[in-house]
């Protein structure tokens, strides 16, 4: 069964002058041991009086790489009218019920 995800974050940086909002929408889904999703996010960048909007795909293969989890998002961008890609891998570790550390490396 899909799950949806709906979030917003802010990141504001006052020595550069730099603001920027995301709101975002994604739909999570498995395709067997495959774990998948589409998104759109909405960006606006306050400091440049700008805006964009991105559509977003990924997928992951979890605990594939001894425990590790590989995954690769592409993004398209209407502002660039371009794409970008990563690939990722990570891995969960549980220290207790509350704490938990996911080492990530990203190269995009």
């Amino acid at each position: 069964m899909g799950r949806f995800l709906v979030g917003a974050w802010l990141s504001h940086i006052p020595e550069a002058n730099y603001e920027e909002q995301n709101y975002f929408v994604e739909y999570g889904f498995e395709l067997g041991p495959v774990e998948a999703y589409i998104s759109y996010m909405h960006l606006q960048f306050m400091s440049d009086n700008d805006q964009d909007n991105e559509v977003g795909v990924g997928i992951a293969v979890p605990d594939a790489i001894f425990g590790w989890t590989p995954a690769l998002d592409a993004y398209y961008s209407k502002a660039a009218d371009g794409y970008f890609a990563e690939f990722s891998l990570a891995r969960e570790f549980s220290i207790t019920d509350q704490f938990v550390i996911v080492p990530t490396g990203i190269f995009g």
